[in-house]
This record gives C-alpha cells, sequence and structure tokens, in this order.
C-alpha cells in the first residue's frame, strides 16, 4: 500500500506506480530520461542487518534537506527506486531537475539507490524489475522510444556539461549510474545492447504485465519469465503454445527439441541472457552464444548444482524460471 509523507508519496509495487503516473497532469515538455545512481547511499546504508531496511520515506526527506543545504528548491530528482524495489516522488515533474549540467531542460531525472561501481553493490532482482518498469512506464507516457537521444547516462557528460555520448574515464563527470549497473555497465554499447531492449521488451510485453493486478510476488515473477519465454519460443519456433505462464510439458518438449548450445544465435538466446543478466552474471544480451555466455551458463549451472556442460536443456530453463 502507498503511503505520503511530507509531500512524498511511496509506491509500494509497480502498479501502484503506473496508476499514479497514468494520471499525473504533465504541464511542461519532457524528452529525456536521465540515469542515475547515488553512490551514496548505498546497499551497506539501506540493509542495516536483522532484516531491517532503511525507511524510503525518511531518505527521501533527507534527500530534500540536502538538495536544500546545496541552495536547491527542493530534491534534486524526480523519482528515486530503492533495492527492495519501492520507489519515492521527489521533485515535482513539472520543474526541471538539477541532474546532468546541460541536460535537465524537458528531462526526468530517476535516482537508483545504491553503487554499481565494480566491486561494489550488485543490484537486487526487485529493484533491477523496477527499473526497467519504471522507464518503460514514463517512455509510454512520454511517447518516447528508449534510445541514446532519450535516456542518457549521467557518464556520458562533462563536468562543464558536454555530451560525449559514451563513458571515458578521465573525461567524464562521473561512472553514474556505475560501471558495473545492471550488470553490464554504463557505456553507450551496453544500454544499446541492453538496457534499452529490456526496456523496449517491458513495453511490448504489457499484456502480459496487466494481467495480475496485485503486487508482485515470486509466483508472478515466475509466471512473466515463463510468459516471456513462451512468447519467444512461439516467435521462433512457430509452435502456437499456450502464453500461460506454466513451464509444464508441452513447453518443455519444445525447450527439449530446441535446446541452446555454443554457437547458437537469435531472441531464444537473447532471452536466456537477460535472464542470466538478471541474475548478475556479467555478459552482453547480443543474441549470440559465445564463449562469454557458455561460461556464464556453466557458472550458473555449478551454482545451482546442474550437470555443468554448457548446453541449456529443459532442467537449465527449469532451474531459470524456478530461480
Amino acid at each position: 500500500m502507498s503511503e505520503k509523507r511530507n509531500g512524498f508519496i511511496r509506491f509500494d509495487n509497480i502498479d501502484e506506480f503506473e496508476t499514479y503516473i497514468k494520471n499525473l497532469k504533465i504541464r511542461r515538455k519532457i524528452n529525456g530520461l536521465q540515469v542515475h545512481h547515488m553512490a551514496l547511499p548505498n546497499y551497506a546504508c539501506f540493509y542495516k542487518g536483522k532484516g531491517v531496511t532503511e525507511d524510503e520515506l525518511v531518505r527521501t526527506i533527507n534527500l530534500d534537506y540536502y538538495g536544500k543545504s546545496k541552495g536547491w528548491s527542493c530534491i534534486a530528482q524526480h523519482f528515486n527506486i530503492f533495492p527492495n524495489g519501492k520507489i519515492t516522488t521527489g521533485r515535482d515533474i513539472n520543474k526541471t531537475p538539477v541532474g546532468i549540467t546541460g541536460w535537465n531542460a524537458n528531462k526526468i531525472c530517476i535516482e537508483i539507490y545504491g553503487d554499481f561501481d565494480k566491486n561494489k553493490d550488485v543490484m537486487k532482482v526487485e529493484q533491477r524489475e523496477a527499473v526497467i518498469a519504471v522507464y518503460a512506464i514514463l517512455c509510454e507516457k512520454l511517447n518516447l522510444t528508449p534510445s541514446t537521444s532519450t535516456i542518457r547516462a549521467h557518464a556520458w557528460f562533462t563536468s562543464g556539461g558536454t555530451y560525449l555520448g559514451d563513458y571515458y574515464k578521465g573525461k567524464s563527470r562521473k561512472t553514474c549510474p556505475g560501471t558495473n549497473f545492471m550488470g553490464f555497465g554504463n557505456s553507450r554499447r551496453a544500454f544499446v545492447n541492453n538496457f534499452y531492449p529490456l526496456i523496449k521488451d517491458y513495453m511490448s510485453n504489457r499484456s502480459v504485465l496487466k494481467d495480475e493486478k496485485k503486487e508482485v510476488n515470486e509466483s508472478n515473477k515466475e509466471k512473466y519469465i515463463v510468459r516471456y519465454l513462451q512468447s519467444t519460443l512461439n516467435k521462433v519456433y512457430k509452435c502456437n503454445l499456450v502464453v500461460d505462464g506454466i513451464y509444464g510439458k508441452a513447453t518443455k518438449d519444445v525447450v527439449k527439441k530446441h535446446y541452446l548450445k555454443m554457437g547458437d544465435k537469435g531472441e531464444h538466446v537473447m532471452w536466456l541472457q537477460k535472464a542470466l543478466i538478471n541474475r548478475g552474471y556479467n555478459i552482453e544480451a547480443d543474441g549470440s552464444f559465445g564463449s562469454k555466455t557458455k561460461a556464464a551458463v556453466m557458472s550458473y549451472q555449478k551454482s545451482r548444482g546442474l550437470k555443468v556442460d554448457g548446453y541449456v536443456g529443459v532442467d537449465t530453463h527449469s532451474a531459470i524460471v524456478d530461480d
């Protein structure tokens, strides 16, 4: 259940956020979305031990105090996405953010809680799903197509606001949103090959995601990944599976016939790569089953007690959808 405090709103699930955005009155032109990580606070600040986490609204209120201490009118960003997947509002959507020098006008600033540089925080699945959903929902609201023109990382700019178009160590103002952001990093190539496709996939599978009008739980996550798999199998192999989110005999029979291996290419491979990325593996979702993908598969198989052979058959698919 969402909560409002000191003028800020916390959304406990994507449905609440989507409803809010659907009814949001935007009075200024918006043509781009910024991507930031907080660096500090990081996960160590959020997870306090013994199952206790930081209060999302308290943190948001403190960020507002911080913004005012810097001489700004209020908090810098419009939205915050927390490690547990919860989202809070920030600055009035109709106010220009204080996010990226040279790229603030007509933009929305989104801060993702954590430090996602290499060897720092590894993004939680709940947060990852919320990040993808937030950008997808905003793109739909604003009629934006995910691309380097509409969604940009802070790392692609200099401190003076010059657009570099990519992250360049020594030239970029920051690494933000992190050199290991979502497991693939902050580079232009990482966004083009991974981040934008994830957002586009979410947008194209809206009918699937809207089936359940309740809080996201583990069962729903499993249904989504199975439905995504079933839709992919239908598209690639023309097998006419019922897209019901159940990894049953019919789906397993198709997987058994079309298992994945080194050298394979296409959307089925991309489904696998995105699933592995979502589980913390540092590979690219390029649709090509190369050596890095095979190494990630074997590592995953070992971690789940499966036969370590690099072949993605029924058992490995089962582990992924149950994970």
